[in-house]
């Protein structure tokens, strides 16, 4: 659940696109989605993903993003009143990717509460983790505030759990301290 792991959520996403123009569009485009949201202005938010998803249209020839393999965006949506998540880690601080005030890092990986929390001795199976040797002998409960932009969930490559991933990462306050993963 990490966003360099090959063919995760966070190694495929909009920079995918075909064109120089369509790049330098999708990162303008990328930083005002980063202001809106740090505003919590959801109508801009609104608008900013419709022009991601025009833009991937046309770069596929018009074609719906998800029929053009390698033009494909990955689904960004918001996150709904009451969702939470699980981030697993190893309880090392100086690897964490969550912040000292309770935000996670853009890019950062975790799975949907809905799946329940799992023994550390099921998380590799489940997230297909870069390091299974790296115990994730911590969790954290993630209660993104609606309207965070989110991707997922969708399935695991590699594993038969499923993961979401913050593209932008998520406000301060939203992960409750650690608690001690089960074995």
């Amino acid at each position: 659940m990490t966003p360099d792991q090959p063919g995760q959520a966070g190694s495929g996403n909009a920079g995918n696109l075909t064109t120089a123009s369509s790049q330098v569009d999708l990162d303008q485009l990328s930083a005002q989605l980063t202001v809106a949201y740090g505003a919590g202005n959801q109508g801009a938010i609104s608008q900013i993903l419709a022009q991601i998803e025009n833009l991937a249209g046309a770069a596929s020839g018009g074609a719906p993003p998800a029929t053009k393999a390698g033009t494909a965006l990955s689904e960004i949506r918001l996150t709904q009143e009451g969702e939470s998540f699980l981030r697993y880690e190893s309880g090392n601080p100086a690897f964490s990717r969550v912040t000292p005030a309770g935000g996670l890092q853009p890019g950062t990986f975790a799975a949907p509460a809905s799946e329940g929390v799992q023994s550390q001795s099921l998380l590799n199976h489940l997230y297909n983790l870069p390091n299974p040797e790296i115990a994730r002998g911590t969790y954290f409960k993630v209660n993104a505030p609606a309207g965070t932009p989110v991707i997922g969930p969708r399935p695991v490559v590699g594993g038969s759990g499923s993961e979401v991933v913050f593209p932008f990462g998520v406000g301060p306050g939203s992960a409750e301290p650690g608690i001690i993963t089960p074995p």
